[in-house]
């Protein structure tokens, strides 16, 4: 067990280094944005959002343990869970929302169905609103800024179109880095509308051919 937990500890210690360097990117402090940034979306040290999303679940889901079984007190348990936790939100990575949500609830129910008593169920239930009323707090304060939400309503949306993408990029992160950075992200929102107009864009019938309605 004491390995374990050394285990879990230099597991946190890694999300909070790479969820501290997806946050600093986001933000463009120092000019990092070019670094740990994708598209307006925080990747930190990994190369994609969507792999830095999935590995800080599990150390929030640690600390979330600690907490309902009383190891960690609630506000030191959320100090230690804000930034990776941020860091995730930041992703915009819908799978990494959908495994800390199925994560979380499954968590909490095996953690309910094995307390050994009353006592303790009833404070498991009672961390469990506290943290949820917590952290809606948290999120509807990032939604108020209009850069998180442009980017949240395309990313949590089941489908996007790609000039939905691209106008979500040009207002979220991209718009506070530096004119190089923008122009990086709006030429790649460029870029894919013309991919996809290219695709969806019907060629012309062959001589010889019949004519086609769509190009009467």
């Amino acid at each position: 067990l004491g390995r374990l937990e050394t285990l879990r500890r230099g597991y946190l210690f890694a999300a909070w280094g790479a969820g501290l360097a997806g946050l600093l990117g986001y933000f463009d402090v120092a000019g990092l944005g070019s670094v740990f940034t994708l598209y307006g979306r925080a990747s930190g040290t990994f190369k994609d959002p969507n792999v830095l999303g999935p590995f800080l679940v599990l150390p929030i889901i640690y600390v979330l343990h600690h907490i309902l079984t009383g190891r960690l007190g609630l506000m030191r348990g959320l100090l230690l869970m804000s930034v990776p936790l941020a860091a995730l939100f930041l992703t915009f990575s819908r799978g990494a929302w959908g495994n800390l949500v199925a994560a979380a609830l499954l968590m909490i129910a095996l953690t309910f169905l094995t307390a050994p008593n009353a006592a303790r169920r009833a404070r498991v239930v009672a961390l469990t609103l506290t943290a949820l009323g917590l952290l809606t707090v948290a999120l509807l304060f990032a939604l108020s800024f209009e850069n998180i939400r442009s980017i949240f309503e395309v990313r949590a949306s089941l489908v996007a179109s790609p000039a939905a993408s691209a106008t979500s990029c040009a207002r979220s992160r991209c718009c506070w880095r530096s004119p190089t950075a923008s122009a990086r992200c709006a030429s790649a929102g460029s870029s894919r509308r013309i991919r996809t107009t290219s695709t969806s864009t019907p060629s012309p019938p062959m001589a010889g051919s019949a004519a086609s309605p769509g190009w009467r």
